[in-house]
């Protein structure tokens, strides 16, 4: 990309250990083949099933330190293939069911090794842990809202240019007025339904997906490509990933 670019892959909401291997290699080949200067991980990167307020399968109940090591051992194939990009994790609410648990069991709260970061060793990744990511006018956060049509809702909410994930589904709405051209995408997931035993029987209207956000420097311009994957797979630039 040219110099006077900034490039920034967006992926979101895989949910291990109910990722879909295939789109999430195909993800980290394009990551390898463009080098973006920041990955940014919007949430729910790991489901943690575990500390949810659902009914629990008793086959992974126990599975806790299982999940949060395929996490990592994700995190790291992101890491080797982009060694020097910036990455940044924005909290989910899947994340936010472990801050949940630890309120429920204040004995355990002051204990470093049980938040999220530290579960996921991100120092070690030299991955940012945060909320959310206000960068050039452009806002990046996991989402809030589920209703139909909630790239709307998140751009009369927040009333700027902006990013989420949460939906699982692919939509982008826009926005022009007296104070400018505004607009808001959501983009879809890449975890594997087939995996999730409470949604694997259900029809859902779920589609997977990524981003590339170009930003020129020294300016707030910025163009986003939204690339939907069909069966685990994508094109970008000419090229099929994943698969």
């Amino acid at each position: 990309m040219d110099k006077d670019y900034e490039t920034v892959l967006w992926v979101s909401d895989h949910h291990v250990p109910y990722h879909d291997v295939k789109a999430i290699k195909g993800t980290i080949d394009l990551a390898k083949d463009i080098q973006p200067d920041k990955i940014i991980f919007g949430g729910d990167v790991v489901d943690f099933y575990q500390v949810s307020s659902f009914d629990k399968d008793v086959n992974r109940a126990f599975k806790l330190q299982q999940d949060v090591d395929k996490g990592h051992e994700m995190l790291l194939q992101y890491r080797c293939a982009c060694p020097d990009t910036e990455m940044i994790y924005l909290e989910g609410n899947h994340e936010v069911r472990m801050k949940r648990y630890l309120k429920k069991n204040p004995e355990l709260s002051g204990l470093r090794a049980l938040t999220v970061p530290a579960l996921l060793e991100l120092d070690e990744l030299d991955i940012e842990y945060r909320d959310n990511l206000f960068y050039k006018g452009f806002l990046f956060k996991h989402g809030d809202y589920t209703n139909k049509y909630h790239a709307n809702k998140e751009l009369e909410v927040e009333g700027i240019s902006g990013m989420a994930g949460h939906n699982h589904r692919n939509q982008m709405m826009a926005r022009s007025d007296r104070r400018g051209d505004r607009a808001w995408y959501s983009v879809g997931h890449l975890s594997d339904v087939a995996k999730q035993d409470y949604m694997s029987n259900k029809a859902v209207n779920w589609q997977q997906g990524i981003a590339i956000i170009h930003f020129k420097k020294r300016s707030k311009r910025f163009h986003v490509t939204s690339i939907p994957l069909s069966s685990s797979k994508f094109i970008y630039n000419g090229k099929e990933y994943g698969g």
